[in-house]
């Protein structure tokens, strides 16, 4: 069974990141297959959409900003088949690492940047020895 996290930029994907997700959903496509994603606006939501259409186990990991459980201004919506607990924004992206063999990163930045949930999660996964995929801007993949 593929675990697939994925993580990305609130501004939403440009095209040719959403060319590059759409080649590694279809790779990593079996019939168990699982996406896991933050429920954010922008990338999370575009992302997870297009999971659910190639047939994936849609599983949502809520954030919220550590100092306000109730601010659900970035929470996007999408078809999930499961919604786990609400954690902060870093925990929720730790958790979706920690159930992922695989993480597909889309950040609005072609490098890396410090201050970025997005970039914060691929650190982290880096540390956790997953697979990961950065589909950049301009679409190119590493």
């Amino acid at each position: 069974m593929e675990l697939v996290g994925f993580t990305g930029t609130q501004k939403g994907m440009t095209g040719e990141q959403m060319d590059g997700v759409i080649t590694l959903l279809k790779q990593y496509k079996s019939e168990l297959a699982q996406f896991r994603h933050g429920l954010c606006v922008g990338a999370d939501v575009q992302a997870a959409t297009l999971a659910y259409v190639f047939g994936y186990h849609i599983v949502a990991y809520p954030g919220h900003p550590e100092w306000n459980v109730k601010d659900l201004s970035r929470r996007g919506v999408c078809f999930n088949h499961e919604v786990m607990k609400e954690e902060s924004f870093l925990k929720r992206n730790q958790s979706i690492i920690n159930a992922s063999r695989v993480l597909i990163a889309a950040p609005k930045d072609m490098y890396e940047v410090l201050r970025s949930g997005t970039w914060a999660a691929v650190r982290y996964a880096r540390t956790q020895n997953v697979k990961i995929w950065i589909v950049r801007p301009d679409g190119s993949l590493r």
